[in-house]
Parts: C-alpha cells; structure tokens; sequence
C-alpha cells in the first residue's frame, strides 16, 4: 500500500483524459478510460468507474491540452502498478485509484503530430481488447 505520508514528488492537480491498460489473469487486455486528479513525475490518481485491482501493473497515458495555438498533444506515458483503490458507493463519493510508476522511472512524454477533432473521450469505463485465443 502507498504510504500517503512518504511522498517524494509534489502533486499537481490536473484533470485531463487518461487511458489506461491492464491483463487480467485469462491474458484478456482491458483499456480503461478516466480523468486524472492528481499527477506528479512517478505518480497519479486517476478517478474511473471502473477500478484494476491493488498491484495490478498497468500502461498509463494522461493527454494534456494543448496551449493555445498550438497543435500538438502531449502525452504522458508510463508504466506502474495500481498501489490503491477508492470506491465512493452509495453514488456520493468517486471511485478511482492511484498508480505509482514501476521502478521508480519518471513518467515519459509523447508529442502527437496534430490534434484530432473530437480528440479523446473523457467518459469513464472500460473496453475488452484482445480476448484469449481459444
């Protein structure tokens, strides 16, 4: 579990799109879609509906807008693990989860060559990638 008290980076609060990736126990890839709440150079809280269990090793990307008159999008990229998980319940509360980058390696940039209409989606869920081969 993430001791909240030995943070080393400083959080930002920062609410943009992110994905996430994540293989289940049947080699089934899901992607999840949310919004960041938080985010520093190893770490991010990323609020979903839909939550990969505590120690899961997941693929992270947070698209950070663009500044004005500029095209590009810059993405931040990474690995890390699932180090805690927050449910709201009861529809008063969110459910989200922080994530912590593996081996301590600061969350890489990606710059996209232009930016798509409509760019990414910010609603929360998840989709079935690749199902097992049978």
């Amino acid at each position: 579990m993430e001791d909240l008290g030995m943070r080393k980076e400083v959080r930002f609060k920062l609410d943009v799109p992110a994905l996430f990736y994540w293989d289940v126990p049947d080699e089934t890839l899901l992607q999840g879609e949310g919004v960041t709440r938080d985010i520093s150079v190893l770490g991010a809280f990323i609020v979903s509906s839909i939550c990969p269990p505590i120690d899961a090793p997941l693929r992270f990307e947070a698209i950070l807008p663009s500044l004005p008159g500029a095209i590009p999008l810059v993405r931040v990229k990474g690995e890390a693990r699932v180090v805690r998980v927050v449910r709201g319940g009861d529809g008063k509360g969110e459910n989200g989860f922080a994530v912590l980058s593996l081996s301590g390696k600061r969350w890489s940039l990606a710059v996209a060559d232009c930016q798509p209409v409509g760019a990414v989606p910010v609603a929360t869920g998840y989709q079935l990638l690749k199902a097992k081969a049978s």
